[in-house]
């Protein structure tokens, strides 16, 4: 299945290795996204305690989620910053390229 993709999406170059040694899928056809989820969007509000006491809670009934990253959507103009943050590649009012990280930083492309 994977060989007659158009394209896989893995999200670290480890898996993309690994596909193309174990599977034989071309490296030109595997694309390595990283998850870069934002840091901001968990920060201080993750809380443990509180998800192992709602999980305790509704453990009888389980939930079945999808979690993904906007990452994958526009790729191009996407990268990990030297400190891990998500970057957004943006144009200046004067029409160049410039890097800005999740915290509205301009960042040097990695």
């Amino acid at each position: 299945m994977l060989n007659t993709a158009d394209f896989v999406t893995v999200t670290t170059d480890y898996i993309r290795n690994f596909y193309h040694t174990h599977y034989g899928v071309p490296l030109e056809n595997i694309v390595a996204v990283p998850n870069l989820l934002p840091k901001w969007w968990f920060g201080d509000r993750y809380d443990p305690e509180a998800k192992l006491k709602q999980f305790s809670a509704c453990k009888a009934k389980p939930r079945i989620g999808i979690v993904s990253s906007l990452s994958h959507y526009n790729v191009d103009n996407v990268m990990e910053d030297k400190n891990g943050l998500a970057a957004r590649k943006k144009k200046k009012p004067d029409g160049t390229d410039v890097w800005i990280n999740e915290n509205g930083q301009e960042v040097d492309e990695a």
